[in-house]
């Protein structure tokens, strides 16, 4: 009788150690779409829009890694610190 109780605990662990490894991949996933948007942000930092005078100008380059960051940071930082 005590054979089924260990195999079904082995398969508990086994299906915890990949939802572990999912959690894991997602935080990557989250963390690479917001590394991918830092070139225009560091674009915009090091060369910001030059505008005439009387004239308004909006800079947006930065916009889309500040959004990410703001969106997806949080649901990565709580996927890291769970898995």
């Amino acid at each position: 009788m005590d054979r089924p109780t260990r195999d079904s605990e082995l398969f508990a662990l086994r299906r915890l150690r990949l939802a572990r490894i999912l959690l894991l991949v997602q935080g990557v996933a989250l963390v690479l779409v917001i590394g991918l948007a830092l070139p225009s942000y560091l674009t915009q930092l090091l060369h910001p829009p030059s505008c005439e005078r009387n004239q308004m100008c909006i800079g947006l380059g930065g916009f889309y890694f500040e959004a990410s960051l703001v969106f997806l940071g949080p649901p990565a930082l709580v996927i890291f610190a769970t898995a």
